[in-house]
């Protein structure tokens, strides 16, 4: 349905609810060129758990449909258009390392990669298994958050020190850029989440849009299992990299961006 999509909400029972109510907003149109992957990650009893397939189906690929699959109020979906590293598992989206997942979505200008990789911790190093350039930028913030806080190990990480952490890790991959921008024309950004809050960047103009949804009607088989019309309790936020024209209540990422979005649905949003 989408190359980037991430949602965090009040009720993991609505998770399918919210994603009925959003699907006529969302541009089913990156579905039909995506052979290089796909993949949802979310969160179940505190753990993050992975959903991934390195090679597309012959048809398009229903990215709702599977996180509505998988009840949860944190959720990250990725379609993978390669642009660095061939289809196969380890290159494929969300990445996982303890209670985070990461997404990316466009290109990225080569990285001195040999230089970043040696200069991680050797924890971190052993830990990147594939050949993209994502993963290794999921590293760099994952390093960065270690500084902020002490140890990956930390329960209790605020949203300020996720959000620093995003911030120091994507300048890390552009201060050892080759040449210019981190981001080339096709609209770059990331998605970060730890269990507990859902953080996004966009480094190239338009590349995300978002959306606070208060109350949400039921889906057909929450209606059919007895629950109201109509959820009033329900609040969500989604983030999402392929919204369709003309779909109402989406507000732009603007270009050099963050977004942190906590489980109260408090909103921050700032300059990298």
């Amino acid at each position: 349905m989408t190359r980037l999509f991430g949602l965090i909400s009040n009720d993991p029972h609505a998770l399918c609810c919210a994603l009925a109510f959003l699907e006529p907003d969302l541009d089913p149109s990156p579905a039909t060129s995506a052979g290089d992957g796909w993949g949802i990650g979310y969160f179940q009893q505190g753990r993050a758990l992975l959903n991934k397939h390195p090679n597309a189906p012959a048809g398009a690929i229903d990215l709702l449909g599977e996180l509505a699959g998988h009840p949860s109020d944190l959720v990250l979906g990725h379609i993978r258009l390669a642009t660095h590293g061939p289809a196969k598992l380890e290159n494929t989206h969300p990445f996982r390392y303890g209670q985070y997942l990461f997404a990316h979505i466009g290109g990225v200008h080569e990285l001195a990669r040999e230089r970043l990789v040696a200069g991680l911790p050797a924890f971190l190093s052993r830990s990147l298994v594939g050949d993209t350039d994502s993963e290794l930028i999921f590293m760099l913030v994952l390093a960065a958050l270690r500084a902020e806080t002490g140890g990956l190990e930390q329960t209790a990480v605020t949203g300020g020190q996720l959000r620093n952490a995003l911030r120091a890790g994507l300048a890390e991959a552009g201060e050892h850029r080759a040449a210019g921008p981190i981001g080339r024309e096709d609209h770059p950004a990331v998605l970060l989440a730890d269990g507990e809050r859902l953080a996004a960047a966009s480094l190239g103009a338009g590349a995300l849009q978002y959306r606070l949804v208060e109350s949400v009607p039921a889906c057909k088989k929450c209606v059919a299992a007895g629950r109201p019309s109509r959820l009033h309790h329900v609040r969500f936020t989604a983030v999402s990299s392929s919204v369709a024209e003309g779909a109402s209540g989406w507000r732009p990422l603007k270009q050099g961006h963050s977004l942190l979005v906590e489980r109260d649905m408090g909103i921050e949003v700032g300059a990298l």
